[in-house]
């Protein structure tokens, strides 16, 4: 699970391994929004309608940044 994708408005999704578990880490400017971390795809979902933004409204980016960078 590798990607990334971003919206606009300064939204950044990216398909991140966290303690051994894919997930999606969700930020906007920089910052996570809410708990930051969307282990289903459902999860990430909701988070992003609550701001008014669907899945729909990504484009792809590429692979998330490698660390340090």
């Amino acid at each position: 699970m590798v990607g990334r994708w971003s919206a606009a408005g300064g939204w950044v999704v990216e398909a991140i391994v966290l303690d051994d578990r894919p997930c999606y880490r969700v930020s906007r400017w920089g910052y996570l929004v809410g708990d930051g971390y969307c282990y289903h795809l459902v999860e990430l979902e909701r988070l992003l309608r609550r701001h008014g933004i669907g899945l729909h409204d990504l484009s792809e980016d590429g692979p998330p940044a490698a660390p340090g960078r």
